[in-house]
């Protein structure tokens, strides 16, 4: 979906993904700089908090970008690498990407405007890290908060980042918690509609599960929620952010 617009009289457009992941958010990156070459690039959404403290839709917004699952597996186990981009003859791991300044800034002075404007917390600064997973296990979260020292996990910023950063467009990622750093789902993937699945077998399939454990359906309700209240405040954050740069 593409909805163009203009906020505080700068022209603004929103791509959302059909999917969620690295490999769709670098596609709609590529859209959006074939067909508007923006002069930034502004990935907003919802994260799972990996620290204490960061509940459900307190922003996050990120000074680094990790690529916290992309790496080399041999008889040693797991070695981040981060992106392998060959590019001029040579071969070089990218293991983060750092935030534009400029819109980091922007991003400051937004954070404390709206902070002041509704009462709600500043919004906390530091590393966010992409997995193309769904992150419920606070073993795993605390993982990737001691790896890779970021406050937040999510699974679309840094391939955005990457591919802003190929052709020289600065980028930002706003994101809001939409879960804390006890939530877990366990079975998540039992309630998901497979490609293929009719709908009955589906429903069955749920059902069955939800005769087992009950309380998952109150999980999930929590989790999307969470999402939507993550999506608002990102969005309305990203909203005063434009104010600021325009």
């Amino acid at each position: 979906m593409v909805i163009e617009g203009e906020l505080s009289g700068t022209p603004v457009v929103v791509v959302k993904t059909a999917s969620c992941g690295k490999i769709g958010a670098a596609a709609a990156t590529q859209f959006l700089i074939d067909h508007y070459e923006p002069s930034a690039t502004i990935s907003f959404g919802a994260a799972g908090a990996l620290v204490d403290g960061l509940d459900v839709g307190d922003i996050v917004v990120a000074e680094r970008l990790v690529l916290g699952d992309s790496g080399i597996v041999h008889g040693e186990g797991f070695r981040h690498t981060g992106s392998i981009v060959s590019t001029a003859g040579q071969t070089m791991c990218h293991k983060s990407y750092d935030s534009d300044p400029g819109l980091l800034d922007a991003a400051r002075t937004a954070g404390t405007r709206r902070a002041s404007a509704t009462g709600s917390k500043e919004p906390r600064f530091g590393a966010v890290v992409t997995c193309d997973q769904v992150i419920l296990s606070r073993h795993t979260r605390k993982y990737l908060n001691e790896t890779f020292g970021a406050l937040a996990v999510e699974m679309e910023a840094a391939a955005v980042a990457q591919v802003a950063l190929s052709y020289g467009v600065p980028f930002l990622a706003v994101k809001a918690a939409s879960d804390g750093i006890d939530f877990t789902a366990d079975n998540l993937e039992v309630h998901l509609r497979s490609c293929g699945e009719s709908r009955i077998a589906h429903w069955l399939r749920s059902a069955r599960y939800l005769a087992v454990d009950p309380g998952s359906i109150r999980r999930l309700s929590e989790l999307r929620d969470g999402m939507t209240a993550a999506a608002r405040n990102a969005a309305e954050m990203v909203a005063g952010l434009i104010e600021v740069l325009g």
